[in-house]
């Protein structure tokens, strides 16, 4: 078999060599030309004539949607990718859900893989995904070959991490073979000689490298539904590597294995756990979680796979592997432990090498995918080290100083969402999901905590019996936590490819959403209370909450069906109720906790009508005297019910504004839209937010941001073309296709954000937005711009002392994380730091923080007006200098705890 596979990369390289000639020698090739080479590419792989028949059309389709300078100069690496989108197209005619393809792909075995058509070809796969991503962006191409790649690519990221780490592993665990001449001084040539007896071939250590590596490609297909979870992934590379040194030679081992495997000949306890705390110390895991692996998952596996006189046949493992790889077609991650060149990043060996030399010279090492895996996971562990996975006393006692005591409720609804948890996780993966579950046990309860502590605080009360009676804020509380656990051990990512996206994830959000069937409005009101209860969350977990609030801010709160449409037609406030500017201060505090959210969303406001509600939307008069007209009362002259303020709700249009601001800013400045045009366009994009939600139904703010930016240049007479502002827009950061390309009409009609604006925007908005035009005396009144909020997300502990620049306090707070031992080991970014008990200061130093404190503290500021302004270059650096001072209508302050003062004066003072 080995020779069968030399015979054919010796082939492979042989044609690269030619079809690299033919790419050199072709700049500019005519169609004919193209044709012809092509034909003749198709005839040097053997396709089918179905293949190639759509392979054909996919090369037509590519030239039409690249460029010429692109088709001229690179017009043989379309090629490539038009055979293997005909590849997939055929082996998935009717899409990646396709029930039949549970048992195998249709019409047999692909003629081709794509491994061979690397090989033959002679390119490598990186650059391959690099020119795939570029093209799947400017033709259409079909949702298997969409869903195909991105697969393909995780997977591979996957294995490539993978096998990173298992070559770092073999060169702990295992001493150098002894026919390798890799490292041939005079010490390893006398223990070759005189010390290691003759070692058949199928006994050394390649033969053991590559029954482990062939191993764990069956473990890994069969337990890894999602490829995506590279901690899973380690945990069964260890399993399968303790595996495979039960029967390895001691004096092939390197110290401290040789001597673990000598002692397990010697005892029949604990025979496998030496081995594995020692894995485990190498890879810095937990012991537990590989021995609950090992036990539930790979012991009853290894048993299955197919034996020969006790021992694994490695011939009949990899002849299985085989036939798995020709009919799936995809990479053949056999060929990682030959370093394929069309499988390995062109700058690996250079990264290789680089790694050798830092721990040479002590220098501390990159970091590497798995390393990075496993840090997050610990990072988690360090913050639930404490925690129970059950209510503590703490808790016990606020759940029995409720007038409803929820202890019951609260236990059963918890095991009935870890039921459900668990079935919709993986049916092979019970103990995983059990394992994940048992971990945002700790986290809900830990949180939960945390919040109550917080409110008693802030309400000086014990009876909580309404926030803890609410099912929506336990399910919340506890998707919150999944997601977490989720996003820890889902992570995955590639130094060569970068980091691929989450959200493409098979466990991705919104997927909690819909096992718990939880409304993503109500998921949304948890996450800053979240935030605040548990400041230990590290950084990475604050980015991903930060993405998840903003999918729902965008589009997944705006679907039909939501909650969200419901509290619009069940709350009386006015969207475009102007703030005192007491309460839109910057200065004014917003707490926003779990009880603002859920226990009173209501708040009563006085002085105010309700705007009337048609079809579900709130249709307000943005003119500021109709709005003070409304306000003198009623017609019969009886004065007007105070209408609702519900919090959540004003905190949800508020963020949404602010979302959509700052992407519009930055697609303004790419467009070098003026600063008063840019604001006639927020001026609309925020009327049809807040006046019009039933418009936003089923769609993407960034489909209403761009319609209304089209819209207000052209009846300014600075018009810019649909398809300019769609260029810049996917240059804009995490933006996806579908909101320009797909856009919902009606029913089950979509069409092109094109489509759309005709059809849908310009039905609802043209008598507004016609009032922008250069010849109308009288334009809409603007609204201001919002100004960075402040949000626990990524708000710093750190203030700035007024006076002292570049000079910041923050609280102390216990660190899982040891700090350096001495001085000289700081990093140049630590070094900056002033570390008290150190030696690095002096006496001066300490006496001059001394006294900034102290005049920090004497300054003559309202005890309700302070604020730690750790803020304030985000608020001067989104806040136009040109902007006029105009009445607001998103309110920017959404804090419960106003000045009823401020509150009575608001109408009078607009009016």
């Amino acid at each position: 078999m080995a020779t069968e596979l030399e015979e054919r990369d010796a082939s492979s390289q042989d044609s690269g060599q030619n079809t690299d000639m033919t790419k050199e020698n072709t700049k500019v090739p005519t169609a004919q030309k193209m044709d012809t080479d092509f034909l003749k590419l198709c005839e040097e792989l053997e396709l089918a004539e179905d293949v190639k028949k759509k392979a054909l059309v996919q090369l037509k389709s590519l030239i039409t949607g690249s460029s010429s300078e692109e088709g001229q100069s690179s017009y043989f690496d379309l090629f490539i990718c038009a055979l293997y989108m005909a590849m997939v197209d055929t082996r998935m005619p009717y899409g990646p859900l396709d029930p039949q393809l549970q048992c195998g792909y249709l019409d047999g075995n692909p003629s081709i893989t794509l491994t061979n058509l690397l090989q033959h070809t002679n390119l490598n796969i990186t650059e391959f995904f690099r020119r795939m991503r570029v093209l799947k962006e400017r033709v259409v191409v079909s949702e298997s070959v969409r869903q195909h790649l991105l697969c393909l690519e995780k997977n591979y990221c996957i294995v490539s991490a993978l096998f990173h780490t298992f070559e770092k592993l073999c060169r702990s665990v295992f001493r150098e073979d002894p026919k390798s001449d890799e490292d041939s001084n005079e010490e390893n040539v006398y223990f070759r000689e005189n010390v290691m007896p003759p070692v058949p071939e199928t006994e050394g250590v390649s033969f053991r490298k590559k029954l482990c590596w062939t191993i764990f490609l069956h473990t890994k297909n069969h337990f890894l539904v999602d490829n995506q979870d590279l901690n899973h992934a380690v945990l069964l590379l260890m399993c399968c590597l303790e595996f495979v040194l039960r029967t390895t030679p001691s004096f092939l081992l390197n110290p401290p294995f040789d001597v673990i495997r000598i002692g397990c000949l010697k005892t029949t306890e604990n025979r496998t756990t030496n081995m594995l705390l020692k894995l485990a110390e190498q890879v810095k895991t937990s012991i537990e979680e590989v021995q609950v692996i090992q036990q539930n998952c790979t012991e009853p596996f290894f048993h299955e796979l197919p034996h020969i006189d006790e021992d694994l046949d490695l011939e009949r493992l990899i002849e299985q592997y085989d036939e798995r790889h020709k009919k799936e077609g995809d990479i053949n991650e056999m060929l990682f432990l030959r370093h394929d060149s069309h499988l390995i990043p062109t700058d690996h060996n250079k990264n290789r090498t680089s790694l050798e030399q830092s721990c040479v010279s002590g220098s501390p090492q990159m970091m590497t995918p798995v390393r990075a895996a496993m840090n997050t996971v610990q990072q988690l562990k360090a913050i639930l080290s404490n925690a129970s996975d059950q209510a503590s006393d703490k808790l016990l006692c606020y759940f029995k100083n409720c007038a409803i005591d929820p202890t019951t409720s609260i236990a059963v609804r918890v095991t009935e969402l870890e039921r459900v948890f668990t079935s919709n996780f993986t049916s092979s993966q019970m103990t995983i999901a059990e394992q994940r579950f048992t971990m945002v046990r700790r986290l809900y309860y830990r949180v939960m905590e945390s919040m109550l502590d917080m409110e008693h605080d802030r309400l000086s009360t014990n009876d909580f019996s309404k926030l803890l009676c609410s099912d929506s804020f336990h399910r919340s509380l506890l998707a919150a936590s999944v997601e977490i656990v989720l996003m820890t051990y889902g992570l995955s990512c590639n130094p060569s490819l970068g980091e691929i996206g989450r959200e493409d994830s098979q466990f991705s959000f919104p997927w909690v959403l819909n096992v718990f069937n939880l409304q993503a409005f109500d998921f949304f009101k948890v996450l800053e209370s979240y935030i605040r209860a548990e400041p230990k969350l590290t950084r990475e977990i604050r980015k991903h909450l930060q993405w998840v609030e903003t999918q729902i801010l965008e589009s997944i709160a705006w679907k039909e069906g939501s909650s969200l449409f419901s509290a619009i037609e069940n709350s009386d406030i006015m969207m475009t109720q102007p703030q005192s500017p007491s309460t839109s201060s910057p200065n004014s505090q917003n707490t926003n906790t779990a009880a603002d959210m859920y226990l009173s969303p209501m708040h009563p406001r006085s002085g105010v009508i309700p705007p009337s509600a048609t079809n579900g939307s709130l249709t307000v008069n943005s003119s500021p005297s109709s709005r003070g007209a409304g306000n003198a009362g009623s017609q019969d002259g009886a004065s007007a019910p105070a209408p609702r303020r519900s919090q959540s709700l004003n905190l949800f249009f508020s963020k949404v504004g602010r979302t959509g601001f700052h992407k519009l800013q930055k697609l303004c400045t790419m467009l070098e839209v003026t600063k008063d045009v840019q604001q006639k366009i927020w001026t609309c994009f925020e009327y049809c937010i807040t006046n019009k939600p039933a418009l936003m139904k089923n769609r993407h703010i960034d489909q209403i941001m761009m319609c209304s930016l089209y819209g207000i240049c052209k009846v300014v007479e600075k018009e810019i073309k649909f398809k300019t502002i769609v260029h810049m827009y996917r240059n804009l950061a995490n933006v996806d296709q579908s909101v320009y390309k797909s856009a919902f009409i009606h029913g089950s009609e979509f069409d092109s954000i094109i489509g759309f604006y005709n059809k849908v925007f310009m039905q609802n908005m043209k008598t507004y937005i016609l009032q922008f035009s250069v010849n109308r005396p009288m334009a809409p009144t603007l609204s201001p711009v919002p100004k960075q909020m402040t949000s626990p997300r990524t708000a710093s502990p750190a203030f700035s002392i007024q006076g002292r620049k570049r000079f910041y306090v923050s609280p102390l707070k216990e660190s899982p994380f040891k700090l350096p031992p001495s001085p000289s080991q700081l990093t140049p970014r630590s070094s900056l730091l002033y570390s008290f008990g150190e030696g690095l200061g002096s006496s001066e130093k300490l006496r001059n923080i001394t006294e900034s404190l102290s005049a920090y503290k004497r300054q003559s500021t309202p005890k309700s007006l302070k604020r730690l302004r750790f803020d304030q270059a985000d608020d001067e650096q989104y806040v136009p200098e040109t902007c006029p001072k105009v009445v607001k209508r998103i309110p920017i302050d959404v804090s419960p705890h106003k000045s009823q003062a401020h509150t009575s004066k608001e109408p009078n003072k607009m009016n």
